[in-house]
């Protein structure tokens, strides 16, 4: 049941690329990177694309599809894997691995 705590980062991320302005005119469409930039409960995620240097291709057309872990699924995992938050952000790695792990490739089925 760890995934749940995903689950309103991706809600947020979901949400905050489908929103419009209040103006009637259509929001600018933000990137993968842009998203969590605005929302503190993500900012170990922001350090964390910024550390593995993935910004920007996570900046790119995509799609990207990310669960982005909340600062306190990081810190599970951190506890998890008995290391501190700079010696994680140092090892790029692991660092990549695990950022990777949360992305997921989209399917496209056709009707043939």
């Amino acid at each position: 049941m760890a995934y749940l705590r995903f689950l309103p980062a991706v809600a947020a991320l979901s949400m905050l690329a489908a929103c419009g302005s209040s103006s009637g005119t259509p929001a600018p469409m933000q990137n993968a990177v842009e998203v969590p930039q605005g929302n503190p409960n993500l900012s170990i995620l922001v350090e964390a694309v910024t550390a593995a240097d993935l910004g920007g291709t996570l900046s790119g057309p995509g799609p990207f599809t990310i669960f982005a872990p909340t600062n306190d699924a990081f810190a599970s995992l951190l506890t998890e894997l008995g290391v501190t938050k700079d010696q994680l952000l140092a090892n790029k790695p692991l660092l990549t691995a695990v950022l990777k792990y949360h992305d997921c490739d989209v399917v496209q089925c056709g009707t043939n």
